[in-house]
């Protein structure tokens, strides 16, 4: 996904570098609590990012739903799809 985005930052017309800048700094964020994850493995802490990372993740998608154009409407089309993960 981090890549599809960063293509749709760089690529991107109107909304969509926005759209992808926002996704980035979420997905790197993810990759970043991961490892952190693996290095210390709290799981209290790491439920309680989860929690605040899904309801920041579902705010994006919803806020950016109508505005990313085709590319990125497909993209977040799969990040609604894929929220289990």
């Amino acid at each position: 996904m981090l890549r599809h985005f960063q293509k749709l930052y760089k690529f991107g017309r109107w909304e969509q570098p926005q759209i992808a800048q926002i996704f980035i700094t979420l997905i790197r964020e993810a990759f970043s609590q991961d490892e952190q994850w693996q290095k210390d493995c709290n799981l209290e802490r790491w439920q309680d990012w989860a929690k605040d990372f899904r309801e920041h993740m579902t705010q994006a998608v919803t806020t950016w739903w109508s505005t990313g154009g085709a590319d990125g409407h497909r993209l977040l089309k799969n990040l609604r799809n894929q929220d289990h993960q």
